[in-house]
């Protein structure tokens, strides 16, 4: 027996993603929802558009307290369209300089975020434009890592982005397809 439905939706608060990262708001609408029965033994399919929000909270909690060689006591701010990094960067020893940095978030390859940068002002100091490429990199670097659908196990290939006041909104597009099996299906047991 199948189960099928042409609309499902779900919505979920405060997702918590191991210790990796926590979704502010995920929601999943699905178009086409299959799901074969016995469970396990027929096959099972879905495809969804997801939405997440992740707040400016939880992105400086990322943030917070992590070196990326020679960056420091960085935050981030979300504004509409941008955002705004500032921290301090260490020039030699424990000489730091304060900067900030604006720019434009993207999405690479479907799985990752990464930042357009269109403005590094350092405070104090006249460095070369190498030295503000290097600030965006080591950025960069920490947001691949953090914001990587993949890494967080989501079977989601990202679309879109959009940057509020407060907020990174991401949106995806997802397929899934399980095949049955011709083993008996997953048992069920007692809920306390």
């Amino acid at each position: 027996m199948d189960i099928v439905s042409p609309s499902v939706n779900l919505s979920a608060r405060d997702v918590r993603f191991g210790d990796q990262v926590v979704v502010q708001h995920l929601s999943v609408e699905c178009s086409e929802l299959r799901i074969g029965l016995p469970l396990g033994k027929s096959p099972s399919s879905v495809r969804a558009s997801v939405q997440i929000v992740i707040s400016e909270t939880e992105l400086n909690r990322q943030l917070i307290g992590r070196q990326e060689q020679g960056l420091r006591d960085l935050a981030l701010g979300l504004m509409t369209d941008k955002l705004r990094i500032t921290g301090r960067y260490a020039l030699m020893g424990p000489l730091a300089v304060p900067f900030a940095l604006v720019a434009v978030p993207e999405i690479t390859g479907g799985s990752s975020i990464r930042l357009d940068i269109r403005d590094v002002s350092i405070v104090g100091a006249a460095l070369p434009g190498m030295s503000a490429q290097m600030i965006g990199e080591r950025i960069n670097a920490r947001l691949a890592d953090t914001l990587n659908v993949e890494k967080l196990g989501l079977p989601v290939r990202l679309t879109g982005l959009r940057v509020e006041p407060g907020r990174l909104v991401l949106s995806g597009e997802s397929a899934l397809e399980l095949p049955g099996t011709s083993g008996s299906p997953p048992a069920i047991t007692d809920v306390p």
